[in-house]
């Protein structure tokens, strides 16, 4: 390693300018003029009009500071470890919520993969999220640094490459957050760190006790703090002090390593953490500024809870615990509010004078300040905050007194407080379950609902569920099978907070979050039965395929006589596919394992534009670009009706000046399905727009925001819908119909208007149970109905109805 360099100013020796004077919020100082030169170069990069599309840079500061930071490793690495060396591992510290300088670096290098880790990674915005994941190499990770560690293998990696821009970390830090294998004697590795610091780290200009090579004020920055340090390699260093971890073992970081400045400490520039007392009022006045917006502003508790924790003063205060409080009582509150407000009557006789009949009528329930604030202050006192589930006191008196209560009005009134339901809602299950039924239903309701994924047989011939599992489980997640579902994975109930989207197979497109009620829909709809396929694959392969990511072994080809049974390609029309979850299970069952073929055409169509915009990078995710087509269309109007305009008002799905469509381009985007010609499909497939009664711990408040005159109003529209659709139906093929709710008027009744309409005449009912499969259709004790609905207390699954006929030929 070469020894350390006296620092000096590049820029100044090359450009012999005028100095001018800014200010930067602490002090004057005196810079060099600004220059355009990395501006320039990034607006001639190619990559940089998807970039800015990306939403990764919102100024040219940021364009600058992370062009800077490339052309400084570009500068001092030396030729070995230039921009096309592949056995370079680049780990950025310190982006902020957008991984800019990352995202860059992927998209300039050919390093072997780029980790961005910093703690305000903008997470909460899923679309951005998954087109920064769709970056090739490239790795989020939302943490502090020292919460997180870097597996580096030296015979996988030449050089560590890590990049400070503005991080609030000394660079030693992040060398700590390395872990080598315990069994490496003396690698032969380099890591080298470019920093640019900023605010209280400007006086850490040591790494592991070395002095930077290169000290420099880059010009071509827009921004007032541009001096760059480049320590060409310190792993020399590191490794004779400790600092590296290896295997299991931590590093032992020192504190005491010389600094050649401590006038940042003389000036106490230091951030003084909040003490725990202000903590928790800080976190008491965003709970309550949340809960106002829901309880008495009618505001959706998800976007109250979004809303609030943006807000700068909670953003930049609160950590993971914090954040998880305040949201889950901005969450809880309105859900419980029957409960909560029962308790608050019993013990205030004038809230139980306003309000002697529960909560308010009006949808969704508005309350005054005074009362809103009581029921918050009720929830926090609370020891178990969770209330109405089947253990709950008052849940077992409800249940002992069913016998007697029957469907009496006292009953409905004790369902709606113990479980914080409203009446009507009540009411409604008590004639679709029964009571027994109904206080089973409810007892789940207020718990959350499990999380599945579904597994993507087409990515790899030799894919089975229990490999990943094991991929899953590296990342810290774990999964295991579903009993009878052989697509389905659940993830167990004390990872429910773990992030999917950051494991490599969700990323890579292996796995996709679907609840197990949504997979048997669309399996069911498929002709054939692909589940005694995928059954028999999955039995064959589970004692043979190694337990490792399909991109760590190699191709495991199966027998013929192991592959589901080939099907012919397919003409699908998902005729309300909303973000396309069951027109990527559509795609992915219609693959043959082994070939990597798509055996359908999809045309995927709905009226919501902002959801079909969705489609193509989930679609690019799971490689099944090639076989759906996305369309924008009226569902309801026109279609083929006097007065339409040939198109039923359809139009092509505007992606926005080209942009939304780049590297889409095997996504067709053309007119509505529903033409004057009729275009004929072998299965057509609604998933009708409903109430969501079957949806309702997805979202925790859904059921005071429903107004109960929607089941008798959407019934009309879904027979509306789905006669318009069955005559896209060909000779021969299917017609499924499906919905999310659990109400009869909606499904049964739906069934039976379509059969006694003219739009039925020519489809015959198709039972359900040759398209699931004996194991299957056992499981959910299904027999020859070809109409069936599943409930959460009886097939642990989210609601969901379905319905199939076929087409005479």
């Amino acid at each position: 390693m070469r020894g350390p360099a006296e620092p000096h100013d590049h820029t100044a020796e090359k450009h012999n300018a005028q100095r001018v004077t800014v200010h930067d919020g602490r002090e004057a100082k005196q810079v060099l003029p600004t220059t355009m030169t990395h501006l320039d170069q990034f607006i001639q990069w190619g990559c940089s009009a998807e970039l800015l599309r990306m939403k990764l840079f919102p100024n040219a500061q940021e364009i600058t500071e992370s062009v800077g930071c490339l052309a400084a490793a570009d500068k001092e690495l030396g030729d070995e470890l230039r921009f096309g060396a592949s056995d370079v591992t680049c780990v950025v510290v310190g982006d902020g919520s957008r991984p800019r300088t990352a995202a860059l670096a992927c998209c300039r290098t050919k390093w072997r993969r780029v980790i961005s880790i910093d703690p305000a990674l903008r997470t909460h915005d899923a679309t951005a999220m998954e087109e920064w994941k769709a970056l090739e190499r490239l790795e989020l990770r939302k943490a502090k640094i020292e919460e997180t560690t870097i597996d580096v293998d030296p015979a996988l990696d030449s050089a560590v490459v890590i990049i400070l821009p503005h991080a609030h970390i000394p660079p030693n830090k992040a060398i700590g957050a390395l872990r080598l294998p315990a069994a490496v004697e003396a690698p032969t590795l380099r890591i080298v760190v470019v920093q640019l610091p900023c605010c209280d780290y400007e006086w850490h200009d040591r790494c592991v006790g070395v002095a930077p090579d290169v000290i420099y004020e880059d010009i071509a920055m827009a921004s007032s703090r541009r001096l760059v340090r480049v320590w060409r390699d310190v792993f020399p260093a590191a490794w004779a002090n400790d600092a590296v971890g290896k295997g299991a073992a931590a590093p032992q970081v020192r504190t005491d390593y010389p600094v050649s400045c401590s006038i940042n400490r003389a000036r106490g520039w230091r951030r003084q953490l909040p003490d725990r007392q202000s903590s928790t009022a800080l976190v008491d006045a965003a709970s309550w500024e949340g809960v106002k917006l829901v309880l008495c502003g009618g505001a959706p508790a998800h976007d109250a809870s979004r809303r609030v924790l943006r807000k700068r003063q909670y953003a930049k205060a609160f950590g993971d615990p914090e954040r998880r409080v305040v949201s889950g009582r901005i969450l809880k509150v309105p859900m419980l509010q029957a409960r909560l407000l029962h308790e608050v009557s019993c013990q205030d006789p004038v809230v139980a004078a306003a309000f002697p009949d529960g909560p308010p009528d009006s949808v969704p329930p508005v309350y005054p300040e005074d009362v809103a604030r009581k029921l918050l202050d009720l929830h926090i006192a609370q020891t178990a905050d969770e209330g109405g589930t089947a253990d709950d006191p008052a849940a077992v008196a409800l249940k002992a007194s069913l016998p007697v209560g029957g469907e009496g009005a006292v009953a409905t009134r004790a369902f709606a407080t113990t479980f914080s339901v409203p009446r009507w809602l009540v009411e409604v299950m008590l004639r679709e379950v029964g009571a027994a039924g109904a206080f089973e239903y409810f007892s789940l309701l207020n718990s959350p609902a499990d999380v599945a994924l579904r597994v993507n047989f087409h990515r790899d011939a030799a894919l089975t569920r229990g490999v990943v599992a094991a991929s899953l489980l590296e990342d810290g997640i774990t999964a295991s099978p579903h009993p009878f579902v052989p697509t389905a994975l659940v993830i167990a109930r004390d990872d429910g907070k773990a992030n999917i989207k950051a494991s490599r197979m969700w990323r890579e497109g292996y796995v996709e979050v679907q609840d197990t009620g949504s997979q048997l829909i669309a399996a069911a709809a498929l002709p054939g039965c692909v589940y005694e396929g995928l059954q028999a694959l999955d039995r064959a392969q589970a004692g043979n395929a190694e337990h490792d990511p399909p991109a760590k072994r190699h191709k495991m080809e199966p027998a013929a006589a192991d592959l589901p049974p080939s099907t012919a390609p397919l003409r699908i029309l998902d005729y309300c596919c909303g973000l396309g979850g069951k027109t990527l299970q559509f795609a992915s069952l219609c693959g043959r394992p082994g070939v990597g073929t798509r055996g359908c055409a999809i045309t995927a169509a709905d009226i919501d534009a902002d959801a079909l915009r969705e489609l193509p990078t989930r679609l690019k995710r799971c490689r099944l670009s090639d076989c759906v087509t996305a369309r924008l269309h009226p569902l309801r109007k026109g279609d083929g009706e006097e007065g339409g305009d040939g198109q039923d008002g359809a139009k092509p799905l505007n992606w926005g000046a080209g942009q939304h469509a780049q590297g889409r381009k095997n996504v067709a985007l053309g007119a509505a399905p529903c033409s004057d010609d009729r275009e004929l499909y072998d299965l057509v497939f609604v998933d009708a727009p409903c109430s969501g009664l079957g949806r309702l711990r997805r979202r925790t408040d859904n059921r005071w925001r429903l107004p109960p005159s929607d089941l008798e109003t959407y019934p009309a529209v879904q027979l509306d819908i789905l006669c318009k659709a069955a005559s896209h139906v060909a000779a021969g093929g299917t017609l499924c119909y499906a919905t999310c709710s659990i109400n009869s008027k909606e499904n049964q009744g739906v069934v039976a208007a379509f059969n006694a309409s003219p739009a039925g005449t020519g489809f015959r009912p198709d039972p359900l149970a040759s398209a699931w499969g004996a194991d299957v259709a056992a499981a959910l004790g299904v027999g020859g109905d070809h109409a069936v609905t599943l409930y959460p207390h009886k097939h642990a699954t989210d609601g969901f109805f379905i319905a199939r006929w076929v087409r005479a030929a």
